[in-house]
């Protein structure tokens, strides 16, 4: 870990809201760029915690909720296989991606707080916007992306929630569920936090 340079908006800033998002997926579409024909990323899951940089990263709050898409309302059998996400939960429990973002912008607050994500999760949230014919919240402007930060701590890119094992870290919840893989990266900068206190000599 030595020279691993730390985001002072991660250590320093206070309160961050780390994020991730499951959506919509097919067999092939993750290799084609996420283009292919007629298909669209549209949220199933947002999940989140609220952390306290100050304190170790201590978790405060946690979020999570499901999201019915309307584009694609039948799910595929590839993502209900990645994810755990049946058709009867999504038809039960999933609520319109307006309902929920609502929901999720209030759980982050007004602020001064920093977000979170790793990769590029902010575009997606644009992206069902559009789609929605909504406006794009104000909130995701500045989302700090940590997967350049992830991927020179492990040497490699990984899914979020094959971070913790990478480590030598316990498991935080089942793999592709938003709330796990948010407390897979919270896990992550609180052992890369001791790690570089401990390497400082603070």
């Amino acid at each position: 870990m030595s020279g691993l340079t730390w985001e002072k908006s991660v250590f320093d800033f206070g309160t961050i809201v780390i994020f991730d998002l499951e959506f919509t997926s097919w067999e092939g579409f993750l290799e084609s760029g996420w283009s292919l024909p007629g298909r669209h990323r549209e949220v199933l899951q947002i999940g989140a915690v609220r952390l306290d940089s100050k304190n170790g990263f201590e978790e405060q709050e946690g979020f999570s909720i499901l999201v019915k898409p309307h584009i694609h309302p039948e799910l595929s059998d590839y993502i209900i296989d990645l994810t755990g996400i049946t058709q009867d939960v999504i038809d039960r429990d999933g609520r319109p991606f307006a309902e929920a973002l609502d929901a999720f912008v209030d759980f982050i607050g007004p602020g001064p707080v920093q977000l979170c994500a790793h990769g590029a999760d902010a575009s997606v949230i644009r992206e069902n916007c559009v789609w929605n014919d909504l406006d794009f919240p104000p909130a995701f402007n500045e989302v700090l992306n940590l997967e350049p930060v992830m991927r020179k701590a492990i040497g490699e890119r990984v899914t979020s929630s094959e971070i913790p094992a990478r480590l030598g870290l316990p498991e935080t919840g089942a793999a592709h569920d938003a709330l796990g893989d948010a407390r897979a990266l919270a896990a992550a900068l609180r052992h890369l936090k001791a790690e570089a206190r401990i390497q400082s000599g603070s």
